[in-house]
């Protein structure tokens, strides 16, 4: 039986503890965003909106944006590149939403639109303390590997130059591999040289090496 006046929360997760905002954001603006979320477990929607929109102010700010509104401070941080346009109209949502929580409308606040307003502050956040210096150090890693200086010092790798006396370069001067073992003994023949006019002498040196026997020396009838 549920008493009159009774009001029940929504289920949420006791343990393990929620998630923290990045370190990687100042230590303020951290702040800002851990009482909004407060406000949220608390119920009290219309006040994460508020704190919501005390974070982009704080955001701008240590970001050297000082603008009178915080709508141009927004428009400030895309003109600069530090918001691109799809985070900007998240940027100009937050706004809005924060405007409906620090003005008297009549309306309620929603745990939804609470919700939704904490998780694209994060978002905010992350993008600009720090994917955007993760993405610098990814793209400073990537040019220094594919600079000169990083494949002069054997960066990359390399195919082994033939040259004289190399296993790699047949007697004629062209480069080719050793052929396969016929006997089927495997790792016990090393396989025959590169073909060169002693093909013939070389295979039976070679075959008859792994099976046990003398070569017998064949030649031509006069």
């Amino acid at each position: 039986m549920i008493h009159p006046g009774w009001q029940y929360d929504e289920p949420g997760v006791a343990f393990p503890a929620t998630h923290r905002i990045s370190p990687a954001v100042p230590r303020e603006l951290q702040r800002e965003w851990n009482e909004a979320r407060a406000c949220l477990e608390a119920r009290a929607y219309t006040a994460c909106l508020v704190m919501v929109r005390r974070t982009l102010e704080g955001a701008c700010l240590d970001q050297g944006v000082k603008k009178n509104r915080l709508v141009d401070s927004l428009k400030e941080l895309k003109t600069t590149g530090v918001i691109d346009g799809m985070l900007a109209e998240w940027a100009d949502a937050l706004r809005i939403a924060g405007n409906r929580g620090a003005h008297f409308t009549g309306e309620p606040v929603s745990r939804e639109d609470a919700q939704d307003a904490l998780a694209f502050a994060e978002a905010l956040l992350d993008h600009i303390y720090v994917l955007r210096k993760r993405f610098k150090d990814l793209k400073s890693r990537l040019d220094t590997k594919g600079s000169p200086a990083h494949s002069a010092r054997g960066g990359g790798r390399h195919r082994p130059r033939a040259g004289a006396g190399s296993p790699l370069r047949s007697n004629r001067g062209r480069q080719s591999s050793c052929l396969p073992c016929v006997c089927e003994r495997p790792g016990v023949c090393r396989g025959a040289p590169a073909p060169d006019e002693h093909l013939t002498d070389r295979l039976v040196a070679a075959t008859s090496s792994c099976i046990g026997v003398s070569p017998i020396k064949v030649g031509s009838a006069r």
